[in-house]
């Protein structure tokens, strides 16, 4: 329940102006009975100090002033949602905190999830863009090493064909080819050479 001085403190700064002597206690029960028999302006004045009252409760939870506004103005309209459900006589402020309370906790807790879905949005955005990043390095490498098979003279290109891609056996190339096995040999190793210049720019790979 909220403290007595809080409310005592509230009303003095809500009601400065006031020159009634009515208790703030007695005041708001006056205000909310006479709203539900249809007295607009009662029940707006109740509104009105209610959303002072509700805005202390909503700084024990938030510092962030649009946070407490957003409190403020959820709890107003839950309040008048289920204002017919007051009952004359009966303290108001408990009912009103109670409200107050459970939108700031809900507040609290759709903030909170939110926290949760932005990480998790970023850890998948850059899941992806490193798969993006990944796959685009793969089809460089592919075409620069199309590119460099491409450049080889046509023999070694042949060899590299048949022995690494193809991958036959010496013997089976040579028959193939019609080139002996020493041959083949020869021209995959000029060709590997050339490639490993093409790819690596002469370093070491």
């Amino acid at each position: 329940m909220i403290a007595q001085a809080v409310i005592e403190r509230l009303w003095a700064f809500v009601q400065q102006d006031d020159e009634t002597s009515e208790a703030p206690s007695a005041r708001w029960q006056r205000l909310m009975t006479a709203a539900q028999t249809g007295d607009k302006r009662a029940y707006a004045s109740f509104l009105k100090e209610a959303a002072a009252f509700i805005r202390v409760i909503a700084r024990r939870y938030h510092r962030d002033a649009g946070a407490i506004e957003d409190v403020v103005q959820e709890t107003l309209l839950t309040l008048h949602r289920i204002r017919e459900t007051y009952e004359p006589g009966r303290p108001v402020e408990p009912w009103v905190g109670a409200v107050a309370k459970a939108r700031a906790i809900d507040a609290l807790r759709a903030r909170t999830r939110r926290a949760a879905i932005e990480t998790e949005t970023t850890d998948a955005t850059q899941d992806v863009a490193d798969t993006a990043t990944a796959a685009d390095a793969q089809h460089e490498t592919r075409a620069e090493i199309a590119a460099a098979l491409a450049a080889l003279p046509a023999g070694q290109r042949a060899a590299v064909r048949m022995l690494k891609i193809e991958e036959l056996s010496l013997a089976e190339a040579a028959v193939q080819s019609g080139q002996s096995v020493p041959a083949l040999k020869s021209l995959l190793h000029r060709a590997m050479l050339s490639l490993r210049v093409a790819l690596t720019g002469g370093r070491d790979a």
